[in-house]
């Protein structure tokens, strides 16, 4: 138990570490390519931050596909991971300061939010989430993506830079390289994490969504 506790706590700081290096190379390529602030929180930050969840679930994903009831740390994560940052990440951040957002973000960004809970919602009423309901989540994510690329002309800006070889102190290469090396630690973090938590979950009798709502919660 001492090992599978350890090899948790292994796998949470390696979640940690590899979102850090893969987040930091994306936002110096986003400046590189001249993709704004706002930008770069709404895809490139909240999906890095993200990162940990994303390949702790794909694993879940493979593992419950493979037969093991581990579909709760997914759920929990989830779920965790909204309910702290709508209230406690961002209560915290006005503690420090106040949080302030243009007109134009909150009216474009705000109703995807809620869109994003109702569909959640609405796909797990049955107590599942099937492919197709996987797969059109998806499309609603890269739908959002596309409007925002429309809006901001990232592409435009990319091309610019690329023409252009604005920002040489930043080495694509290097950067993409510890973007990879921080992918490849993230894989090997949520491995850790859901196998040992499973083990745990077992021995104490613990239920699989409180972990990933605990989890998620303090990381």
């Amino acid at each position: 138990m001492i090992i599978e506790l350890f090899l948790m706590i292994l796998g949470f700081l390696f979640l940690w570490k590899g979102s850090d290096l893969t987040v930091d190379a994306s936002k110096n390529l986003a400046t590189k390519f001249g993709i704004s602030h706002a930008v770069i929180g709404l895809t490139l930050v909240s999906v890095g931050t993200s990162l940990p969840e994303i390949f702790t679930n794909i694993y879940t994903g493979l593992r419950v596909n493979a037969g093991a009831e581990v579909s709760g740390i997914a759920v929990g994560m989830i779920l965790g991971s909204q309910i702290s940052q709508i209230t406690f990440i961002l209560g915290a951040a006005a503690l420090v300061g106040i949080m302030y957002t243009n007109k134009f973000t909150f009216k474009r960004d705000v109703p995807m939010m809620f869109v994003a809970i109702a569909m959640f919602f609405m796909v797990g009423l049955d107590g599942q989430v099937t492919r197709v309901e996987g797969a059109m989540l998806i499309t609603i994510y890269l739908v959002y993506l596309f409007m925002i690329n429309k809006q901001d002309n990232v592409a435009g800006n990319i091309k610019n830079e690329l023409k252009n070889h604005n920002h040489k102190e930043i080495n694509t290469a290097k950067q993409g390289g510890i973007a990879l090396l921080g992918l490849v630690i993230l894989i090997i973090g949520g491995i850790f994490v859901v196998n040992n938590a499973e083990v745990i979950a077992s021995e104490f009798g613990i239920s699989n969504t409180l972990i990933g709502i605990d989890r998620k919660s303090v990381v």
